[in-house]
């Protein structure tokens, strides 16, 4: 069937070009199929004959070097390359749509307003932090700590700190942003896992605690004489924003409850050293935005 199109957000503003819209049109998860050489397409077929029976190998060589001469992959409709040069000659931003599908496109300008805006409603700007310093201090502090394997996942990280990335929320007026936080190849993330796998053993006693979007069609479903239909929640906050004390006293207690010696034995630390590491992440939990962190 036809190509499903996706709204362009902002398109008809900036007077964007047919292939330009067009490209865009397809959507975040459209994907142009690579062009791979002829020596590529080669070597897959070589390594295609190796799964076959010995004997059937030399035919499989043939009929596919037959095929790759024959056949050439047609030029991909829509190039990337030119849609990207047209966005950067003409100082355009591109942004996934938040909730309605699709892309905005902003101007270059518009669109740093905007970011400057959003990360500041989430976060403090700290000019004197250095991630080479920072990691540093993180693997200094893993040798103290005697936790070797942690040392070796946190220095063989690629990022010094977390990822920011944005979505335009064009369903609401002025099309604010969002801000996404990726710890993704940073040593924050594994320094974050040792601890999440430590805190694991805990009971959580949260009675405002939703594990799943189960939980609340099944308390909808449980009240329908209340006449509750649906709820929105709106949660601006991000994780990084907890309060840092607030957070230490509540896991301390939470320790406490469960037991300090079984939790230090289950944790294979001491109490004070799992502290003092939570406590350092928690501070290093920062990102990296034109030179502002």
């Amino acid at each position: 069937g036809p190509t499903q199109r996706s709204p362009v957000h902002g398109a008809s503003q900036l007077n964007l070009p047919g292939f330009v819209h067009d490209a865009l049109s397809l959507g975040p998860k459209f994907a142009v199929e690579k062009r791979r050489p002829p020596e590529e397409l080669l070597s897959m077929v070589r390594q295609l004959a190796k799964l076959v029976p010995e004997e059937e190998a030399s035919r499989v060589v043939s009929e596919g070097v037959d095929v790759i001469s024959r056949n050439r992959m047609p030029r991909p409709k829509h190039s990337v390359k030119r849609v990207s040069e047209y966005l950067t000659s003409n100082s355009l931003c591109v942004l996934p749509a938040d909730k309605e599908g699709g892309f905005a496109v902003l101007p270059a300008a518009t669109f740093c307003a905007k970011a400057k805006e959003a990360i500041s409603s989430v976060f403090k700007v700290h000019d004197q932090v250095v991630p080479t310093k920072v990691k540093a201090q993180a693997k200094k502090l893993c040798s103290r700590l005697n936790l070797d394997k942690l040392k070796k996942s946190v220095n063989d990280s690629r990022r010094g700190h977390l990822e920011v990335l944005f979505s335009a929320k064009t369903h609401k007026p002025d099309v604010p942003l969002r801000v996404i936080i990726s710890e993704n190849d940073t040593w924050q993330k594994s320094v974050a896992l040792f601890l999440q796998a430590k805190l694991a053993c805990l009971p959580v006693n949260d009675p405002f605690l939703i594990r799943n979007s189960d939980q609340v069609i099944e308390f909808l479903n449980n009240h329908t004489h209340d006449s509750y239909q649906a709820f929105s929640v709106d949660i601006k906050d991000l994780y990084y924003s907890i309060p840092h004390g607030a957070l230490l006293s509540a896991i301390e207690h939470a320790i406490d409850d469960y037991g300090v010696t079984r939790f230090q034995n289950e944790a294979s630390l001491s109490l004070s050293h799992f502290l003092e590491l939570l406590s350092f992440y928690l501070s290093s939990t920062f990102i990296s935005c034109k030179k502002k962190r």
